[in-house]
């Protein structure tokens, strides 16, 4: 087993390593950035924005932006496929914007070929219970709540944080799991058509019973309920079944293993992971293969009090050893060199989240971590490249992207806004009152500039440039968007697996297409898709530099139109 290091390397070295190996002898251009800010859009560049969620409200094949701007309304921005966006006329989504919002989570629940959302909503400041909405899509752009009247899912007495959707019980149809600050959590189920509360499965005790016709009780008596604010849901153990990581408080984080029609079972320290208590409180969790064994690995982000930063480390990986129908866990602790011994990573200090993603399209997973900035003037986020081999180095300055200065961001995302096969990257930097440094900053986007490349050229030649593919997944017949399906792409020598399922980033969700970096191997490749229902299909996907649309049960696949060209900047 790979040993999990990071591995120091000064900004500069990393820049001018390729340059150097190219231009003996010439003199030496730094190469650009992999990502660039963009500018111009209707994004907001100062407030206290927090997170959101994507789908196509408009059908287009362009995932759009519902976030709360401000905290505490749903506005909707269009993406024009050209790495802008443009907030929505007043009213012409409605109800989909001008409510409260404080999480949301994007799923054609229905399977009917558009986008639907569920939209949490805490409490009135507070003082009062809040009604959760379910958006749903009758025709294109044109949507009705059909969840603040519903007994189950308005869920008045949850104080409501976002929901992830999954397919637990294997019927085809996602189950919804909402997110309660200070209260118990609900699994609700449609498998009859219309909601219930299947909350049973999940072998927690038994709730505090809250009263809605009056104001939320008191911290303490909400607390003596375990509750779940984030998680992740998939097959960590491979068995067919999607399984639940829950992450919650006071202090709690345990794997839930699917044993077969939705039964949850605890099976946290059966697995060889750790309960989460204080003084470490666990904030989020990512997913990705960082060995490349084809095992879906975990990185967990905690906050600690200042007290005990250096004794515990923020953030954990745990390398997946699981068979199925047991899972196994085994942690490697993220460690740096100092004077030569190893050391904590002091750079990660309390990250709000983390993502596993091919940021630079060379086929290996990289780190990017949300945290808020801890010196005035510095960018708060970091980004390490990952070399596939359990080894990463620090690219903070190297690469940009890492969030205005003088933020306290809370989540972040990495999608192929412009279906060019890059990665581009949105940080939400709403800020921390309570953190001297920070200001409200607003959204960020940043470019990715893979595609544009080092721009340099070698006897006239220029050289080759890494390069990613995006894709799509439909399933008509079984979970909406391929939830559940594995998908293993491979590419000269090597090859990659990534899973459908639904990202949490702060207190919103999003199922997002899933993405291969190939490098510089050229096409064509050969994709194999597993799909929920046990369906295998192998597509042959011509070249990267795109995004296709594949769908199960279909031969052939289709290529997504790419972005126009953006004007001169």
């Amino acid at each position: 087993m790979n040993s999990l290091r990071l591995i120091r390397l000064p900004a500069l070295v990393l820049s001018l390593a390729v340059l150097l190996l190219t231009s003996c002898g010439e003199e030496v251009i730094p190469p650009d950035p992999l990502f660039r800010l963009v500018e111009g859009s209707d994004l907001p560049a100062l407030g206290a924005t927090y997170g959101g969620t994507f789908l196509d409200v408009n059908a287009d094949g362009l995932l759009d932006l519902l976030m709360a701007d401000p905290a505490l309304e749903a506005t909707l921005f269009l993406n024009d496929g050209r790495l802008g966006f443009t907030k929505a006329a007043a009213g012409q989504y409605r109800p989909l914007t001008g409510s409260v919002y404080h999480g949301g989570a994007a799923c054609d629940f229905d399977n009917d070929g558009d986008w639907d959302v569920f939209v949490t909503t805490d409490t009135d400041a507070g003082r009062w219970y809040g009604r959760n909405h379910l958006w749903v899509q009758e025709t294109t752009g044109v949507f009705s709540d059909r969840g603040v009247d519903d007994p189950v899912l308005s869920d008045p007495i949850g104080r409501g944080q976002g929901g992830l959707w999954a397919d637990f019980d294997d019927d085809r149809r996602p189950e919804l799991l909402v997110f309660n600050y200070q209260s118990p959590a609900l699994l609700a189920d449609r498998s009859t058509g219309q909601w219930r509360a299947v909350t049973d499965r999940l072998p927690w005790p038994p709730p505090v019973k809250m009263d809605s016709s009056g104001p939320p009780p008191a911290p303490r008596i909400r607390a003596r309920s375990g509750w779940v604010h984030t998680g992740l849901a998939a097959d960590l153990d491979r068995d067919g079944q999607q399984d639940l990581l829950a992450i919650g408080r006071p202090g709690w984080a345990g794997l839930l293993w699917n044993s077969g029609q939705g039964e949850l079972r605890e099976r946290t320290s059966a697995s060889g992971l750790k309960h989460a208590l204080w003084p470490k409180s666990p904030r989020e969790v990512a997913m990705g293969d960082l060995n490349g064994d084809g095992q879906p690995d975990l990185a967990f982000c905690y906050h600690t009090a200042d007290e005990f930063t250096r004794i515990y480390t923020p953030l954990e990986i745990w390398l997946n050893e699981s068979k199925p129908g047991a899972p196994k866990f085994v942690m490697e602790r993220f460690v740096g060199e100092d004077d030569g011994k190893p050391a904590l990573l002091k750079e990660v200090y309390k990250p709000e989240g983390s993502i596993l993603a091919d940021l630079d399209n060379d086929g290996n997973l990289d780190l990017y971590v949300v945290q808020p900035a801890r010196v005035a003037g510095l960018a708060p986020n970091l980004l390490y490249q990952g070399h596939g081999d359990g080894t990463f180095a620090d690219v903070t300055a190297a690469w940009g992207g890492a969030g205005p200065p003088d933020s306290a961001p809370e989540s972040a995302w990495a999608v192929d806004f412009d279906h060019d096969g890059d990665l581009d990257l949105l940080t939400f930097n709403g800020g921390d009152p309570l953190l001297e440094t920070s200001l409200h900053r607003g959204v960020a986007l940043y470019e990715n500039l893979g595609a544009v490349g080092l721009n340099l050229a070698e006897e006239g030649q220029t050289i080759p440039l890494n390069r990613g593919l995006t894709l799509h997944l439909v399933s008509r017949t079984g979970p909406p968007h391929g939830l559940g399906a594995e998908a293993t792409l491979s590419f000269g020598e090597q090859t990659r697996t990534v899973w459908q399922h639904s990202r949490i980033s702060g207190a919103s969700s999003a199922i997002l297409p899933l993405h291969f970096g190939v490098g510089r191997e050229a096409g064509p490749y050969l994709l194999q898709i597993r799909w929920e229902s046990g369906t295998v299909q192998e597509f042959r996907i011509p070249e990267a530099g795109c995004a296709y649309v594949i769908s199960e049960g279909e031969a052939g696949i289709t290529r997504l139109a790419p972005r126009a060209e953006r004007g001169s900047q």
